[in-house]
C-alpha cells in the first residue's frame, strides 16, 4: 500500500497550547538567556543576521519615545488577534516589561505616521516607520513536503481563494473559464458566487505545475508554502512585504511574474510548459530562497536583535534601573520568595532537559565516524521499525541474508514513499579501489564500515557468525 505523508496547515491548537504554556514561565528566565542567545551566533552568520535586521528595521536615527505608547506589560490576550499576541510575546518576553513600543496588528497595508511594529508594509522607499516582525506566523509560515516531481504535475494554473479584493475579482473575471486555469472562490454571498468551489487540501494544490498567489489585503498568505514546493508561484510583482522579504524576490527567477493587468498570463504559461527545464530552475531557486527561513535559531536571534535596535539605549537603561529598584525593594517579601522558587524550578528543569539533549547528541555522534555534512543516510542506518512494517524478504523489500542482507531498491523506494524527504539509499557495493577518494559514495562506505565495526563489538555473537546479517551486510559493503 502506498503511504504518503499529507500536508496540513499548522496546528493552531498546539500553537495556542505552547503560547499559553510560555506565559507560565517567569520572564526573568528569558531575560537572563538573551545575552547567551546572542553570543551563541556563529561568526559566519553574524553578517547575514545583521543584514536581515537592517532590512526589517530601516531606522537610521534614534526615535523619541511617545508617552502614549503601551508598556510591554500592557499587551494582553484579547478575543481576536491571539496569534499576534503570542508572536509578539515570544519576543517581548526577553525584555524588561516597563519598556514601551507601538504595535499595529492585522493586515497593515499603509505606512503609519509613528514608528510601529507591523506584520506587513507597502514596498516603497518611505516605509521606515514600519518595522516588520514575524507575526501571525501560524497562518503565514507554512512549508510542505512535496514528493511529486514537477514534470508529473498538471499543466494547469490552480487557485483557490477568498475573492473580495478588486485585484482578485479582476483576475477571476478574466480567467475563470480559461482552459489553462482551475480557479475557485471559497467564499459565498457575493455578486460572483458562480465562481464558488469547495476548499481543497494543500496536497490537491500540489498536483499542478502552477499555483496562483495574488495578494489580498496585503501579502499573499500561500506564497511561502508554494515556494517550498515543487510547484511554481504565478503572480504580479508584489506590492507589500512581510518577514518573508517579498521585495527581494526576483521575477522569473523565484516566481513567474505576470503583468498587473494579467494580460500576458497565457503566453507565460505556454512558454514554461514548453520549457520545463527553466520551470525546474525557478522551483529550485524558490526552494533555496525559502531555506533561509527554516533555521529557527537564526529567526529567533534576528527577531531579538531587531527589537533591541528599535528600543533606544537610554530607554533600556532607564527601564533597567527601575527594574533593579523594584527588585531590591521586593527582597525578602513572600512574592519575591515565591518568584525565586518558580525561577529555580524552571531553571532546574531547563538544565535537566539540556543535559538529556547533550547526552543524546553524544550518543548520536558516537554512532558515526565523522560523517560529512553533505552525507546522505544509507539503507543500513537506523530506521524506525514502524516505518518498515510489511517489508520482508518475501515481499521483495529486503535481501536474503545470503544475498548480503539489507534493503532492496524496491524496499528503499517504499521507505522513501512512506517518509517524504528521506534520502535513504541502497548500499555502496563498488570495490573501494574503484571509488573516487573523497566522493559521496566513498564517504558513505567508509562511514558505514566504521559504524558497523562498532556494531561488531556490541554484538560479539553476530560478529563471530559468518552467516549473520551484520557480517553479510559488511561483506556486501566491501568492509
Amino acid at each position: 500500500m502506498k503511504i504518503i505523508k499529507k500536508n496540513f496547515k499548522n496546528n493552531k491548537f498546539l500553537y495556542y497550547l505552547k503560547g499559553f504554556f510560555s506565559l507560565i514561565i517567569p520572564n526573568v528566565i528569558f531575560k537572563n538567556n538573551l545575552e547567551s542567545l546572542l553570543k551563541s551566533v556563529p561568526n559566519n552568520r553574524l553578517n547575514y543576521i545583521k543584514k536581515r535586521v537592517n532590512y526589517y528595521n530601516r531606522l537610521e536615527n534614534k526615535i523619541l519615545l511617545n508617552d502614549t505608547w503601551p508598556k510591554l506589560s500592557d499587551l494582553k490576550i484579547k478575543k481576536k488577534g491571539k496569534t499576534y499576541f503570542f508572536d509578539t510575546y515570544s519576543i517581548t518576553k526577553y525584555f524588561t516589561q516597563s519598556l514601551k513600543a507601538n504595535f499595529l496588528f492585522g493586515d497593515i497595508n499603509y505606512v503609519p505616521k509613528e514608528v510601529s511594529f507591523v506584520k506587513s508594509r507597502p514596498i516603497n522607499a518611505k516605509n521606515k516607520n514600519s518595522i516588520i516582525l514575524k507575526l501571525n506566523k501560524v497562518r503565514h509560515f507554512l512549508y510542505v513536503n512535496d514528493i511529486i516531481p514537477i514534470e508529473k504535475k498538471k499543466d494547469i494554473l490552480f487557485g483557490r481563494a477568498a475573492v473580495h479584493q478588486r485585484q482578485r475579482i479582476d483576475f477571476y473575471a478574466k480567467y475563470f473559464n480559461n482552459p489553462y486555469c482551475d480557479l475557485g472562490q471559497i467564499n459565498t454571498g457575493t455578486k460572483h458566487d458562480q465562481w464558488f468551489k469547495k476548499k481543497v487540501s494543500i496536497d490537491y494544490h500540489l498536483k499542478h505545475k502552477f499555483i496562483l498567489c495574488i495578494e489580498g489585503n496585503d501579502v499573499a498568505s500561500n506564497l511561502k508554502w508554494v515556494m517550498s514546493s515543487n510547484s511554481v508561484a504565478v503572480m504580479p510583482k508584489p506590492k507589500f512585504e512581510s518577514w518573508f522579504m517579498e521585495a527581494t524576490l526576483i521575477p522569473n527567477f523565484h516566481y513567474i511574474e505576470i503583468k498587473d493587468d494579467y494580460s500576458d498570463l497565457n503566453d507565460k504559461l505556454e512558454y514554461y510548459i514548453k520549457n520545463l527545464d527553466k520551470l525546474k530552475e525557478i522551483s529550485s531557486n524558490a526552494n533555496n530562497y525559502v531555506n533561509q527561513f527554516r533555521d529557527e535559531k537564526d529567526e529567533k536571534i534576528t527577531r531579538s536583535e531587531e527589537t533591541i535596535n528599535e528600543l533606544s539605549l537610554d530607554t533600556l537603561s532607564q527601564a533597567a534601573r527601575v527594574a533593579m529598584t523594584k527588585r531590591d525593594a521586593a527582597r525578602g517579601t513572600s512574592d519575591y520568595m515565591k518568584r525565586q522558587k518558580q525561577t529555580e524550578k524552571f531553571t532546574n528543569a531547563a538544565v535537566k532537559k539540556r543535559r538529556e539533549l547533550d547526552a543524546n547528541k553524544d550518543k548520536l555522534k558516537k554512532s558515526f565516524d565523522k560523517p560529512d555534512a553533505d552525507r546522505t543516510p544509507t539503507m543500513e542506518e537506523f530506521v524506525s521499525e514502524d516505518d518498515m512494517k510489511g517489508m520482508s524478504v518475501k515481499s521483495g523489500h529486503k535481501r536474503p541474508t545470503k544475498a548480503g542482507a539489507g534493503m532492496t531498491k524496491k524496499g528503499v523506494e517504499a521507505y522513501r514513499r512512506r517518509n517524504p524527504g528521506s534520502k535513504l539509499k541502497t548500499a555502496v557495493t563498488t570495490k573501494p579501489s574503484k571509488l573516487k577518494k573523497g566522493s559521496k559514495a566513498a564517504n558513505r562506505r567508509k562511514s558505514y564500515c566504521a559504524r558497523s565495526a562498532g556494531q561488531m563489538k556490541k554484538f560479539p555473537k553476530a560478529a563471530k557468525d559468518p552467516n549473520s546479517r551484520l557480517r553479510q551486510a559488511r561483506r556486501r559493503w566491501k568492509c
